[in-house]
């Protein structure tokens, strides 16, 4: 290559030389792609020629790419319930059984235990019949104590009621033994309250009403609060309105007339008075500075003060109450009462035929657990 140092020929050989570098250059990188793909990238792939850099460059992308890959983990690892319920887990361990499996009962005369049961039925019903056909004279020595006649439906049509079904027991002994259970009051008896317990009701109501007469009039006392509409209609009828009594002459004289005094006094009176408001003058200010030098001690005793105050305050205002139900409060019920001459008579002196002894007779038969026998013609010997 030839340099020129004139300025046209100069540019006309670099644009030459440049060309001619570009030339090379590409020859140079077309040996150098077939030496690494074994052919020109032209007739390459863009699979073979390009890829992308899937791997994440941030801590977020890097966070969700381990997330995801442990997910792909599990995913792989999970197990049905039915599978999980075979494979057996170390942590879990056997708890040993205390009771022992019984073993089955022997057949009683060849007979499997179902069958027994019919055959025990079929026996209680054949000796049943039989002590339901014996004579007067052959059954059992029983009375009636209560002397109820047959028409009564309670009682002499017993086998007519609505009986629980029991294993009533055949022989006295099996009765015997069975202990009595509690006698439950039947539906409509109203059975009236001792005297004594009628009192104390009585008084209960009383008290609470008093109780909460005191506490209305000591909130308003503590509160400031007037008299309201409820207390002018209950006050009204004790309170006699005073009004003063006016002579026909005009009112009458105050008893205490002011006394008489000369200037010089009043004149001496004013000096002292005004002595004294400058006294009390200076000590306030004097009492004022002493305050602001101990200014946060002030504010501690002031805030300490009024805590108990607002508690009161609080306490006051809110209603009287026991309990809560739901976390809604609910104030005590009142007490409702009869008076003594509200109280209807007794059901147990107004019904004839009634008995303490009969009543639990009756509930005893009902609920099936009296078995009682028919009313005797014939008479004892």
């Amino acid at each position: 290559m030839v340099k020129v140092k004139k300025g046209t020929g100069k540019k006309r050989i670099k644009r030459a030389n440049a060309a001619i570098e570009r030339i090379e250059d590409d020859a140079l990188a077309a040996e150098a792609e077939v030496r690494a793909l074994g052919r020109k990238a032209e007739q390459a792939k863009d699979s073979e020629l390009y890829f992308t850099d899937k791997q994440p460059t941030g801590k977020e992308e890097l966070r969700t790419k381990l997330y995801k890959d442990e997910k792909g983990k599990l995913r792989g690892q999970k197990v049905r319930r039915s599978e999980a319920a075979l494979i057996p887990n170390d942590n879990i361990k056997a708890i040993p059984d205390e009771k022992q499996f019984k073993a089955s009962k022997p057949l009683k005369d060849g007979i499997p235990n179902a069958d027994q049961k019919i055959v025990k039925k079929s026996i209680a019903k054949e000796t049943w019949t039989q002590k339901r056909k014996r004579k007067p004279s052959q059954s059992r020595n029983r009375y009636d104590v209560w002397s109820v006649p047959e028409e009564d439906a309670d009682v002499g049509n017993w086998w007519k009621l609505p009986v629980k079904k029991k294993n009533l027991p055949l022989d006295d002994e099996g009765a015997s033994g069975r202990q009595t259970r509690d006698q439950v009051a039947p539906a409509g008896a109203s059975i009236n309250p001792s005297f004594h317990d009628h009192q104390d009701l009585l008084g209960e109501a009383v008290s609470q009403v008093v109780r909460r007469e005191h506490e209305r009039d000591w909130v308003r006392e503590k509160l400031y609060v007037g008299e309201t509409e409820h207390d002018e209609a209950t006050t009204s009828e004790h309170v006699t309105e005073t009004k003063p009594d006016e002579a026909e002459d005009g009112p009458a004289p105050s008893k205490t007339a002011p006394e008489k005094k000369t200037r010089t006094e009043r004149n001496r009176e004013m000096r002292r008075k005004h002595s004294e408001q400058e006294s009390e003058l200076r000590k306030a200010k004097r009492k004022l500075r002493g305050d602001i030098e101990r200014i946060e001690e002030i504010e501690k005793e002031i805030d300490e003060s009024a805590r108990p105050d607002a508690d009161k305050v609080k306490k006051m205002r809110r209603e009287v109450v026991r309990r809560r139900i739901a976390g809604r409060k609910v104030p005590d019920r009142e007490i409702i009462v009869p008076l003594t001459e509200e109280l209807g008579k007794d059901l147990r002196r107004t019904k004839v035929k009634g008995n303490l002894v009969r009543d639990k007779f009756v509930s005893l038969q009902r609920r099936g657990f009296a078995i009682p026998v028919r009313k005797r013609t014939g008479q004892f010997k």
